[in-house]
Order: C-alpha cells, then structure tokens, then sequence
C-alpha cells in the first residue's frame, strides 16, 4: 500500500512520497497528515496514522472477516470510499471518520468535502 503525506485538503507536501498520477485511480494507496509540527513532517508520520485508523476499523467491524481475502477487501472499500468528485492526489485523501463508520457500518457518515 502506498502511503503519501498530505494536508488535510488533499494536498501533497513537497517531500511526500507519491505515485505517478496516472496510476491514482488504480493504486492501493491512501494520504493522510503526517504532519508533526510546522518543520517535521512526512509520510513516516502518516503511515503509522493511516494503520491505527485501519486497526480501530477492524475492531468494529460488523462484516464478517475473510482471511483468504481480507487484502483485496481493504483495498476495494478504501477505493469505494474516496471522494467521487476529487480530483488528482485528492482522491487519495483517506478520511478515518468514514472509513471506521463503513466498517462499523454506520448510515450518512460524513464526507471529508468541506461544508
């Protein structure tokens, strides 16, 4: 899975890892903050952020667990999760609130779109 530093809108630091942008729509990947303080930052910060938020989502999980294909599962619902109107990088932009509440299945969880 690739992980990419990126603000809270969705945008890349400078220094954050990426993936090529034509391989958005189709990579295993995800972004998050990973920032630490105004001069630290990057995606050794976002990465343990983004496994907490896939750990508590496993704790609540309602769907039944399978082993054999629990990979391409977290794969296919991050993809269903991303933001249909997101564009580039933006798609990536891993938002915990409706990832723990799809796996808690939760009705009208909130987007991470600004009101």
């Amino acid at each position: 899975m690739a992980i990419m530093n990126m603000d809270s809108t969705g945008v890349l630091a400078a220094k954050s890892t990426r993936v090529a942008a034509s391989y958005i729509d189709i990579v295993d990947g995800a972004g998050f903050d990973g920032a630490v303080t105004d001069d630290i930052s990057g995606t050794s910060f976002a990465a343990p952020r983004i496994a907490w938020f896939l750990a508590a989502g496993e704790a609540v999980r309602k769907k039944q667990l399978t082993l054999d294909t629990w990979g391409t599962d977290l794969s296919q619902e991050l993809q269903a999760l991303r933001d249909p109107q997101a564009t580039g990088y933006k798609k990536l932009l891993f938002d915990p609130v409706r990832y723990i509440g799809a796996q808690a299945q939760v009705q009208n969880t909130p987007t991470n779109a600004n009101p």
